[in-house]
């Protein structure tokens, strides 16, 4: 065996190994239940209705819709106004579906094993690519750090607590599934792993458009010598700059390939259309651009705090002592260690290479709204931090004050992630009140020959989603969420008709009420302060 083939057991198959990952991920899982488990019953919101509607119909008589997912636009549009193509995560709703139907809690389990995966492979990866730089013990340490402090990070919720926040958590999975098989095929000359490597990144790119990225993030590990067997570091391989550049290329050809497959397919599923928000010019985008010099944005990556629910100014405080120590050692190692310095570099190039995609929207709330737009670069932040929290063998003080800021840190964070949970358990909350509410509104409205009439729809509370929309309220009131089709008995500014199939496009659209109507209407708007519609007087016109 060569010394490429004597490195692939202690990756894969060493007892030792498997002990240690399959410890990792228990913990994981039972931080993520201990942090998250407590909104595991909060039912769907927003565009997750229209995510219910192919899944019922593809088990109750129309495979075909599930079709319409595989090989079209994940949503009409009108939803999230984009155009995408999701055939994965689309995929994934119809999975759940099947396994749990309407069980919201089954949903989310599913939601926290993407999580769980994606934080363990950023561990996985800092590791693997510490490991040229530094002692083992001290690379799976920091791998250690970076998977913990992924999964407290308090920008997260939104792409965790939510069921549709798999858009993000189920790409990031693969995506780093992609990138961690490459690092092993780098080191084991296996064209199994290479092949698993690349189903990952197509399954990625069906999640979600950032998976793009990879090929890119892929060339940079090359260029800086990141990936394959480690060299003699005495006496390392002269090479010139364009051989290096050109190996690189040929390493990635099978990715950047495909890519390019996915593109052609992505362009003939959506007809031609690009997708993205609005279309793009040049001055648009160099005006876009600027979103990326918004201080306050920049701010709540560091300090994630929802403004809604503020935390005392010392919870601000700690964050910002601990990242001060981690740049102070993370400046110290890179002057004192080159390879170091080529793993912190690449970390801060893959973090702002995901972020540009967001030219268009990059932008974070005080609600934290559009945190879901890191999310991906925030694997190489958590990772950069733990290259700062790392154990030094060399200096035992050093390696107890790292070892304990880290701890620290991991611990403020998840004060705040509970923190800033708090949004999305009042906004479940609110969510049962209004389905029960209107559930039995509806009925009594059917016994009595009446309309209810809504006046306003709940869109959010503090920055966690809610209902927004006529056309997901349609699906709420009717099979598989509702007993019966309970859409005659209510009227919003766009009244439901009277078909009974789950479909997002059976509106009518009527302005006003003339008095001439037969039927007795009762009002009701939506009260924040309450959590509830409280019956309001029903306007002449709408």
């Amino acid at each position: 065996m060569n010394t490429a083939d004597d490195r692939l057991p202690k990756p894969l198959f060493n007892k030792q190994t498997l002990f240690t990952s399959a410890g990792l991920l228990l913990g994981l899982a039972l931080l993520v239940t201990l942090l998250y488990g407590r909104i595991c019953q909060a039912g769907f919101t927003l565009d997750e209705f229209s995510h219910l509607v192919y899944p019922y119909k593809t088990f109750n008589g129309h495979p075909e819709a599930l079709l319409g997912k595989l090989f079209g636009s994940w949503t009409s549009g009108e939803e999230d106004g984009i155009m995408a193509y999701r055939p994965t995560t689309c995929a994934s709703f119809v999975i759940d579906y099947a396994l749990w139907q309407t069980k919201v809690l089954g949903w989310h389990i599913s939601n926290l094993f993407f999580y769980v995966v994606a934080c363990f492979l950023t561990g996985a990866i800092t590791n693997e690519l510490l490991k040229r730089a530094v002692a083992s013990k001290a690379a799976l340490g920091a791998g250690i750090v970076a998977g913990g402090l992924m999964l407290v990070y308090p920008g997260h919720p939104d792409s965790v607590a939510t069921i549709v926040g798999r858009v993000d958590s189920l790409p990031t999975a693969f995506y780093l599934a992609s990138f961690y098989l490459y690092l092993l095929f780098r080191k084991a000359g296996s064209g199994s792993l290479l092949t698993a490597s690349l189903i990952s990144f197509w399954l990625a790119l069906g999640s979600k458009e950032t998976a793009i990225t990879l090929p890119a993030v892929l060339f940079a590990a090359e260029v800086l010598s990141l990936t394959g067997p480690t060299a003699d570091q005495s006496s390392p391989e002269p090479r010139s700059i364009q051989k290096k550049l050109t190996a690189a290329l040929r390493l990635v050809a099978p990715y950047i390939a495909t890519l390019g497959v996915f593109a052609v397919l992505r362009t003939i599923v959506l007809h031609g259309q690009v997708g993205g928000y609005g279309k793009m010019h040049l001055k648009a985008m160099l005006k876009q651009f600027l979103n990326f010099a918004d201080s306050s944005t920049l701010m709540k990556i560091l300090i994630p705090i929802n403004e809604h629910y503020p935390l005392p100014q010392p919870y601000t405080q700690a964050m910002l002592l601990s990242y001060a120590l981690a740049v102070l050692n993370l400046t110290t190692a890179a002057l004192r260690n080159k390879v170091f310095a080529k793993v912190l570099a690449f970390f801060v190039f893959w973090g702002i290479v995901n972020v540009l995609l967001t030219f268009q929207i990059w932008h974070i709330y005080p609600n934290l709204v559009g945190f879901r737009l890191f999310f991906l670069s925030s694997t190489a932040l958590c990772a950069i931090l733990s290259m700062g929290f790392m154990v030094d063998a060399k200096s035992k003080a050093m390696s107890v004050l790292n070892a304990l800021a880290a701890i620290f840190l991991g611990t403020v964070w998840s004060v705040v992630l509970l923190n800033n949970l708090k949004p999305f358990e009042e906004a479940a909350k609110m969510m049962h009140t209004l389905e029960t509410q209107v559930s039995e509104l509806s009925t009594a409205a059917k016994t009595k020959q009446e309309k209810i009439l809504l006046l306003n729809l709940p869109q959010d509370f503090c920055g966690a989603p809610m209902l927004g929309k006529a056309a997901f309220l349609a699906v709420m009131m009717q099979p598989p969420l509702a007993a019966q089709d309970l859409r005659q008995q209510i009227m919003v500014s766009t009244p439901f008709d009277s078909a009974s199939a789950a479909d997002l496009d059976n509106l009518k659209e009527i302005k006003t009420l003339s008095p001439q109507n037969a039927v007795k209407i009762r009002s009701y708007h939506w009260e924040e302060k309450l959590g509830r519609f409280v019956e309001a007087k029903l306007p002449a016109t709408l």
